[in-house]
This record gives C-alpha cells, sequence and structure tokens, in this order.
C-alpha cells in the first residue's frame, strides 16, 4: 500500500504509534526482512534484540520488551 492508504488503515484501526513506508524496499533490504510482518526489537543503542517472524504474540511482546530493557 502506499503512504496514505497506510496512514488512512492505521488511523481507522486506532494506532497512536508513529509509522514508516518504505516505498522503494531499500530499507527491508537493509534490515534483512525476507517476509512480512516482520517485527524488530531495538534497544537504546538501536540494536536489533529480537526479531519475530510471522504473527506477533503476547510472550513475544514481553520477552522482547524485556530484552529491550537489558541491553
Amino acid at each position: 500500500d502506499g503512504a496514505a492508504a497506510a496512514g488512512k488503515f492505521t488511523r481507522s484501526a486506532g494506532v497512536g504509534y508513529p509509522i514508516g513506508t518504505d516505498p522503494t524496499g531499500e530499507t527491508a533490504t537493509r534490515w534483512g526482512v525476507v517476509a512480512i510482518p516482520q517485527t524488530f526489537f531495538l534497544n537504546a543503542s538501536h540494536h536489533i534484540v529480537k526479531r519475530v517472524f510471522g504473527a506477533v504474540t503476547q510472550a513475544d511482546l514481553s520477552s522482547g520488551l524485556a530484552k529491550m530493557r537489558s541491553g
């Protein structure tokens, strides 16, 4: 989807956090995204501490947040 359509969808879904778009796919390539959905958890130094392929579960969120805080 384009940026406008994605923004409209996320607003209608009640998403309150910032979203980004990657119209050329350059960012996805640099981050090694091979399938979507894919979720990255980054620490304060912007290093990937956890990556989830597919749907994110509550356990994934808890684990990812713990890893973000610890390192």
